[in-house]
């Protein structure tokens, strides 16, 4: 992990422990001394907590307190092959800026 030079932080959002396991993640990162390794956090799933429906208004509710939360996160379904553009084009952006500081 040290070696690599983005991380993909991988938040499975429909689990109960959510918010328990993005925490534990974040403090073993410290603790591996890599706390500042540029990362990128998706939270997946996000089609599980709302209908299906990705202009409905209960999704937005969802999307917005989760942005509140976490305003680097990228929303993600992987099943539904929402927003996997803004999960590249955010881990694109983590490459370009590590290179324009070497």
């Amino acid at each position: 992990m040290s070696e690599a030079d983005v991380l993909v932080h991988l938040v499975d959002i429909t689990h109960p422990n959510a918010e328990e396991q993005y925490s534990t993640v974040e403090r073993t990162l410290a603790d591996l001394g890599l706390a500042d390794k540029p990362r990128v956090v998706a939270f997946n799933k996000i089609d599980r907590l709302a209908p299906l429906d990705r202009a409905s208004d209960e999704l937005q509710r969802i999307e917005d307190a989760l942005r509140q939360e976490h305003p680097e996160a990228v929303l993600i379904s992987a099943a539904q092959k929402w927003n996997l553009d803004a999960l590249l084009q955010a881990v694109e952006a983590e490459l370009s800026a590590l290179a324009e500081a070497r």
